[in-house]
């Protein structure tokens, strides 16, 4: 895991090692977080693009736009019907024994309708401006993370995987992050969730503006630092190369000014992380599904 920033860092933090997914009651098991579905509606419009994954507290529904940028997420969180005293209510869901037919089916009924009204909505959407417009509160957030990010490279060489959340009415809370593998990005987008849960009245409804960065390898030893802005009003990755004068990573350096482009395509390390909740109870003692 990533080691958190200083005790002098400024930033409000909300650290892994305080969030115990036994106590929030994950839905399915960790080797099945991060399995993707690809999408059973068809005939969407050409820009668009949707796929299901598999997160801790159930299914994550994604569609994306890539004319516009836009990303449309909603979580089915199956844990609806969770007690407060069954033993059963803590015992974790194995993929395979939910099924993929079981996948499909829910994706038929309760996403087909919605889907494809987002769709046709970008039918013939334009795209958004290259450099984003950002809050006040984004930009204090962006500001921060380039100040730690520049602070790390020159004294220990490298940055610090993290995300920040900005939710209406309050500063941003920030996480460390585990980019490891897909597994651990899911629990990432699980934390935001349940931290943002209940913060304010409809956050989960309105989602927080997220911002996450990580380093990334160019290739020959090279690096940048790769970012990612999720708002309301569009969506942009940014790129800062890591200038170690000639010798490779890890080692310090100093960080270049940020380059930035709409999003288009797979981005699927920023999945989850917006996402909106809805709450749909699945038991965990399930009956087979017919194919």
């Amino acid at each position: 895991m990533a080691s958190l920033p200083p005790v002098e860092d400024p930033r409000l933090w909300h650290p892994a090692v305080i969030f115990d997914p036994e106590t929030h009651r994950t839905y399915f098991s960790d080797d099945s977080w991060g399995g993707c579905f690809a999408s059973h509606i068809y005939g969407l419009p050409a820009p668009v693009h949707a796929h299901v994954r598999v997160v801790p507290e159930g299914l994550l529904l994604h569609s994306d736009c890539d004319r516009c940028s836009a990303r449309d997420e909603v979580v089915l969180d199956f844990r609806a019907m969770d007690g407060s005293d069954s033993a059963l209510d803590s015992v974790a869901v194995e993929m395979p024994l939910f099924g993929a037919e079981r996948v499909r089916w829910l994706q038929m009924a309760l996403w087909e309708t919605p889907l494809r009204e987002w769709a046709d909505r970008h039918r013939a959407c334009q795209p958004v401006q290259l450099r984003p417009t950002l809050p006040p509160t984004v930009q204090e957030a962006l500001a921060q993370l380039s100040e730690a990010a520049a602070a790390e490279l020159a004294e220990q060489g490298s940055a610090t995987p993290c995300l920040a959340a900005v939710a209406e009415g309050r500063g941003p809370v920030w996480f460390d992050a585990s980019v490891g593998n897909e597994a651990q990005r899911m629990l990432t987008g699980f934390r935001v969730r349940e931290a943002l849960a209940g913060t304010s009245e409809g956050v989960t409804e309105r989602a927080a503006d997220i911002i996450a960065v990580e380093e990334v390898s160019l290739g020959g030893g090279a690096t940048a630092l790769r970012l990612g802005v999720l708002t309301g009003s569009g969506n942009w990755v940014a790129y800062a190369l890591i200038d170690r004068f000639d010798r490779p990573a890890p080692g310090r350096g100093i960080l270049r000014p940020l380059l930035w482009a709409r999003m288009r395509g797979s981005t699927t390390w920023l999945d989850g992380l917006r996402a909106r909740r809805r709450p749909f109870p699945v038991p965990r003692t399930l009956e087979p599904v017919d194919s």
